[in-house]
């Protein structure tokens, strides 16, 4: 009977052994897979609305708004390439869209015409600022204004 007992023992020791072993083995899998598919995500993360389609030739990437700073916010890209129109907003039908409970659901517009990007406050709530002065009516946007739409700062680049 004691041989018995010895060798449930030595199997029971075993077993424990061969869980311990299968759990680190676990989490060496989830680790390792965790860490491939953020360094794959990484890698392939899109810096600019435009990186998500084809490529542009140069005479459709004529201007740009580069996020300067974003503070508590969160902006899906760092660079949007602005197009003939360009809406700016919270509301998920705008071009360029901000979470951010201090910009209005439509909030200020950015039109090419006249050889030119025009921003336009459309009457938000906050305001527009431009230069760190309160947008008061449609202005031409010079290479290196400022534009704060929230706690969100663009920089016009071109």
């Amino acid at each position: 009977m004691p041989a018995k007992a010895m060798v449930l023992n030595i199997i029971s020791v075993i077993l424990q052994y061969s869980l311990v072993a299968l759990v680190y083995y676990f989490l060496f899998i989830v680790t390792k897979t965790i860490y491939q598919d953020l360094n794959r995500k990484n890698n392939n993360l899109p810096t600019s609305r435009s990186d998500l389609s084809e490529k542009h030739s140069p005479d459709t990437m004529r201007a740009r708004l580069v996020v300067v700073d974003q503070q508590h916010i969160s902006v899906p890209f760092s660079i949007f390439d602005l197009g003939e129109t360009t809406s700016i907003g919270r509301g998920n039908n705008n071009d360029i869209i901000i979470d951010d409970k201090f910009v209005s659901y439509e909030h200020a517009c950015i039109t090419y015409y006249k050889n030119g990007h025009w921003l336009s406050d459309l009457n938000s709530t906050n305001r527009t600022y431009i230069n760190d002065s309160t947008l008061t009516s449609e202005v031409l946007l010079k290479v290196g204004d400022v534009i704060k739409i929230g706690a969100v700062t663009f920089k016009y680049e071109r």
